[in-house]
């Protein structure tokens, strides 16, 4: 919710979204949470009991980088997408609901099968980008983005004829 709540308010306010993250003073906080709440379940069954179920090995694995991610983060700010790991928090879902958990499962069996579809696709759409590339070479896109909703994304810079994409 609190992830949600961020992107309504960003997206409302109408400032250009700034791609300089860092970590914040809410996501230390989750951290944290989890982390008690890790160690309170190793207090409460036992740390080898809590280290049997799968489900808390991925709960402290997850845990454990998004810590990994806050310290590294102090050092370099290039760490910050280990705390991003949080959302990943929600496969805790399939845990808990029956329905959830015969979705999973119906995923985890399909995804072999329709690996040689996704295959398929890639390859489909590697073959259209060179024909794009080889239609549209002759053409200069400087300045391809002028007064369009994407021109943050993609500036000319004036001692390199080539387009730069800012991510």
């Amino acid at each position: 919710m609190v992830l949600l709540v961020k992107t309504i308010m960003m997206s409302a306010s109408g400032d250009p979204i700034s791609y300089d993250v860092h970590v914040t003073w809410d996501q230390v906080a989750f951290v944290a949470f989890y982390t008690f709440e890790a160690i309170l379940k190793m207090i409460g069954v036992g740390v080898a009991a809590y280290f049997h179920l799968g489900w808390n090995i991925y709960d402290f694995l997850v845990t454990l980088l998004a810590i990994i991610g806050i310290i590294a983060e102090r050092f370099s700010s290039s760490f910050f997408y280990v705390v991003i790991l949080r959302p990943l928090r929600l496969l805790r879902l399939f845990r808990m609901r029956k329905r959830y958990r015969d979705v999973f499962q119906t995923l985890v069996i399909l995804l072999p099968r329709v690996m040689s579809a996704i295959v398929v696709i890639i390859i489909t759409y590697y073959f259209f980008a060179i024909i794009g590339m080889e239609l549209f070479s002759q053409y200069d896109m400087k300045n391809c983005c002028v007064n369009t909703t994407v021109e943050q994304f993609y500036k000319d810079d004036k001692h390199n004829s080539s387009l730069i994409i800012i991510i």
